[in-house]
């Protein structure tokens, strides 16, 4: 087991930003790691465990420490074990049901060319492809039917919100199952199959969400489902974190992100369609919670995997503040969450947190300059206020269906991990895998990795 020889592959080099040290991964992404953690990773190429050990040992390093953190670099790819071989899958069959594909685009050509073919390639079959082009002007449209006639188009003349395009697109669909996702994915070939697998398994789910993973750092998670709380905004869950398997245990998430989820065509017809009024963002949270006050779960599949470039941002993008029109839809978004779905007491709560962060910011924008900014509170504040009426009809509708109370609700989301990322980058430092991974590691709650094989 120990004998393996770690080497640093071909493409990951270290750079440094803002003077922390990054490693490069081979999908062209990024890591942040600092100088400890770096120093093992130089010192291990060419070199096996044991002689790893036995020349760090003793210098700030004990050898367990050494393992957790040989571990963690190895999982994330930024070190390979020479002579390793991937274990074999194993292979669920499930019925063979219409499964329809929903994606909207927008000018998302350069994404489709990845996402489409390996919708192609997927183990499970039948499958029925339905693009929706939300108004793009790159010539999307006419590139699909060229290269991939089998897709059924819908083209949207005007831009709409993306609630309302999933509407649309779904309006049309024919599937006993529905897998919503962003054009900027791509699947593992067996990810349709594990999500309807766990659909069928579970027949109280109303959506299946999948294990989601940064496209250009593969080992990190871009989310397992999402979460709104009392404060902050809206945000995915396990963000940033390097996927050991220590969450495939999970059965429920709080709510399912849209870039990649299995809905049962039963659920959407009791549950409702989307929301369109929701410009973008918060529409998925706000369908799943809503699902889930009507009595039904939203599931994980764990070895559903779908790799994300979250938005067709490229891994050299380290802004960390919000676009102003990207900040006004997001605080009009979780306030017409928190209008739809919470009783008078959670609502009143929420609301007072939203109002004392949202002024922070506004007035941080105005000392900071920062004008079209603090527009944007002013503007989703009354975007939310002129939308009340229609408001308080909708939300007494939704209330009187409730089967569960808030407290239920936001049960299943108090195991949500912190997110580890800096600047929108995936971190793997000293302290997080001796601190994080290393309980994860040496209790066996992992899938089996190499440096404890045998040892726990």
């Amino acid at each position: 087991m120990a004998r393996n020889i770690y080497r640093i592959p071909t493409g990951v080099e270290l750079t440094f930003t803002q003077e922390y040290p990054m490693l490069s991964t081979q999908s062209g992404g990024r890591v942040k790691l600092d100088r400890r953690l770096v120093t093992l990773w130089e010192f291990a190429d060419g070199r096996n465990l044991e002689e790893i050990n036995s020349k760090l040992t003793g210098k700030n390093f004990d050898q367990m420490q050494v393992r957790v953190g040989l571990a963690c670099l190895a999982e994330a790819g930024l070190l390979v074990r020479e002579g390793e071989t991937s274990p074999d899958k194993n292979h669920h069959l499930v019925n063979r049901r219409l499964v329809s594909i929903i994606i909207v685009g927008f000018n998302s050509r350069e994404w489709l060319e990845i996402c489409l073919p390996s919708l192609n390639s997927q183990e499970y079959s039948p499958l029925e492809i339905i693009f929706v082009d939300n108004g793009s002007t790159d010539g999307t449209e006419r590139w699909v039917e060229k290269n991939f006639p089998e897709v059924s188009l819908l083209r949207l003349a005007k831009t709409q919100s993306l609630a309302y395009a999933i509407n649309m697109g779904i309006r049309g669909a024919k599937g006993e199952f529905f897998v919503l996702l962003n054009p900027d994915v791509q699947l593992e070939q067996s990810a349709i199959k594990w999500l309807v697998k766990v659909a069928q398994d579970n027949p109280a789910s109303a959506a299946v969400a999948a294990k989601l993973k940064f496209l250009f750092a593969p080992a990190f998670l871009n989310g397992i489902g999402n979460y709104v709380g009392a404060t902050a905004y809206g945000t995915d869950t396990a963000l940033g974190h390097l996927d050991l398997g220590q969450f495939d245990s999970w059965s429920e998430v709080p709510s399912a992100c849209f870039a990649a989820t299995l809905i049962t065509a039963k659920a959407w017809e009791e549950i409702g369609p989307l929301d369109a009024k929701f410009p973008l963002y918060y529409e998925d949270s706000e369908w799943c919670y809503r699902a889930r006050l009507y009595g039904y779960t939203i599931q994980i599949a764990p070895h559903s995997l779908v790799y994300h470039a979250m938005g067709g941002r490229t891994s050299n993008d380290d802004t960390v503040d919000l676009a102003a029109w990207k900040l006004r839809r997001v605080v009009y978004g979780r306030l017409r969450f928190a209008t739809r779905i919470l009783s008078s007491w959670y609502l009143l709560r929420f609301l007072f947190n939203y109002i004392l962060e949202d002024c922070l910011g506004f007035f941080l924008s105005i000392v900071q300059g920062q004008w079209e900014s603090a527009r944007s509170y002013l503007g989703a504040w009354s975007e939310y206020l002129k939308s009340l009426p229609e408001l308080r009809r909708e939300r007494d509708a939704i209330q009187a269906r409730r089967i569960i109370s808030d407290k239920e609700l936001f049960e299943v989301q108090k195991k949500v991990p912190v997110p580890l990322v800096w600047r929108g980058l995936p971190q793997l430092t000293w302290d997080i895998v001796q601190n994080h991974y290393f309980s994860y590691l040496v209790s066996g709650k992992t899938r089996e990795i190499h440096e404890f094989s045998g040892i726990v």
